[in-house]
């Protein structure tokens, strides 16, 4: 594993230099896991390659709204295709807002829709071209194309043999003021990256058990998305030249030309300040220029989910280690909270992320302000809270209904049933003291091996395996 740093540098911004990464919006858009290509996925991939061909050849026929002259859309392509425009996922994003076709390119209807935008709602900027704060203002996450990052054959080999179901990252906020409070995220998340193996970037390279410092939203995307492409690019180098070709072509025109598990993150861990509405996931500490539903603006909850979602696998773990990100908008910080499988936090900002995740997707988060990792005050939202609206405690999914029957039958064997169920609320209410003995700072590591804290977001089976082990030693048949 890496040395531990004692002491942040400043992330490096990355951004654009060359051959485009990232991919289209995970709704909408079929994932193709591995080398096979379905027959109605190339004719979904013809039919789009069609209409972006007839969008393509209408652009000359469009006429020019009055103010917007030909130099004025030259110069917006211009600027969009240097070193400051847009990449191929957040045009796609822009369009679909825009209601144009979805090219990937900053075309000329791209530039006449953005300028009748500006004009028609008053948002900032040089006509036609559809900047960070023009974006911002729609509620889109600017990003760039990126390089992908050099992944050394040994460590895909790992990832292949120890992590077939996806791979886990760490990003943590890297604040312009570096105070201890702020600090505080790279000394939880430089632990959490070698504990777990998360893959991270050192320069240029891919590596293993580094914590990734960012400084904005977009440059998350972007790191993540290198390290994707990075080790995707290994995949794509197997394939045969007409299966390479197919995927060149579906990645072209917007459709997530795949990868195996292996080559994706099913675990990414964020650590910065966080409120119900959002992230601060921003240098200056800005929640309105962090991730944020529309507490603080225009949500980019969606688009941040769609720059990402060819980097994550579909049944991605999301564990955000901030403060309250969990509890909804319209609640208060509540401690002692533990009503049995009482659903909470639709209007948070985890239940936001979730929702636009899909399904398959989970996501943990804390409902109170408290320490960065040892917070028992959490919740998990998706599919490990069984699906559905509201987040389910982390009381509730580390001991449920089922081991507290198993537990009632354990302890009081010689009980008729009925005896036996009027113990129920007593148990419980013993199991909810030891999850809180079990999470805090106070708690050393050898009671357990493993901090309990960042494990219950991360694993939450093992965490329950391990308090089950623990409770029961602890709690003897009568």
């Amino acid at each position: 594993m890496p040395e531990s740093r004692t002491s942040a540098q400043a992330p490096t911004d990355t951004r654009r230099s060359g051959g485009g990464t990232e991919q289209a919006p995970r709704r909408g858009f079929p994932h193709i896991q591995g080398p096979q290509v379905s027959i109605d996925t190339v004719s979904a991939a013809l039919q789009t390659a069609s209409v972006w061909g007839q969008a393509v050849t209408a652009q000359v026929e469009t006429p020019l709204p009055d103010g917007l002259s030909e130099a004025q859309v030259a110069a917006a392509q211009s600027w969009a295709d240097g070193n400051e425009g847009p990449g191929r996922n957040v045009i796609r994003q822009l369009q679909a807002n825009l209601g144009v076709p979805s090219t990937g390119h900053y075309d000329r209807r791209t530039v006449i829709a953005v300028f009748n935008d500006q004009r028609a709602q008053g948002r900032p900027g040089r006509a036609g071209v559809a900047s960070p704060r023009y974006m911002t203002t729609l509620g889109l996450i600017f990003t760039q194309d990126v390089v992908a990052a050099e992944v050394d054959e040994a460590l895909v080999a790992q990832l292949q043999d120890a992590h077939s179901s996806g791979y886990p990252v760490a990003f943590y906020t890297y604040y312009n003021v570096q105070n201890s409070n702020n600090l505080e995220f790279e000394r939880q998340a430089t632990p959490y990256a070698e504990r777990v193996g998360a893959l991270g970037l050192q320069g240029d390279s891919v590596v293993q058990g580094v914590a990734v410092p960012v400084l904005d939203p977009g440059d998350l995307v972007e790191k993540l998305n290198r390290i994707y492409a990075g080790v995707r690019q290994h995949y794509l180098d197997a394939l045969t030249p007409f299966v390479r070709e197919i995927v060149d072509s579906l990645d072209e025109i917007g459709f997530e030309g795949g990868a195996p598990r292996w080559a994706k993150a099913n675990d990414v861990a964020l650590f910065c300040h966080g409120m119900p509405g959002g992230l601060s996931v921003h240098a200056g500490d800005a929640y309105r220029d962090g991730i944020h539903g529309d507490t603080y603006g225009e949500s980019n909850v969606e688009s941040f989910v769609n720059a990402v979602s060819a980097a994550t696998t579909a049944d991605v773990n999301v564990q955000l280690f901030s403060c309250s990100a969990g509890r909804g908008t319209d609640e208060d910080a509540n401690w002692s909270e533990h009503r049995q499988d009482h659903r909470m936090g639709q209007q948070s900002f985890a239940q936001e992320l979730s929702t636009h995740l899909g399904e398959e997707a989970s996501v943990f988060a804390h409902t109170t302000k408290g320490h960065t990792t040892e917070n028992y005050a959490a919740r998990v939202f998706g599919a490990e809270a069984g699906g559905g609206e509201g987040g389910l405690h982390m009381f509730d999914r580390l001991y449920p209904e089922s081991f507290i029957q198993s537990e009632l039958e354990r302890i009081y064997p010689s009980m008729d049933p009925g005896e036996r169920d009027g113990q129920h609320d007593s148990v419980r209410e013993r199991m909810w003291s030891h999850y809180r003995s079990s999470i805090g700072t106070g708690v050393p590591v050898s009671r357990y091996g493993v901090p309990m804290g960042p494990l219950m977001f991360q694993d939450p089976n093992r965490a329950a395996e391990l308090l089950h082990r623990d409770w029961k030693a602890a709690n003897d048949p009568s």
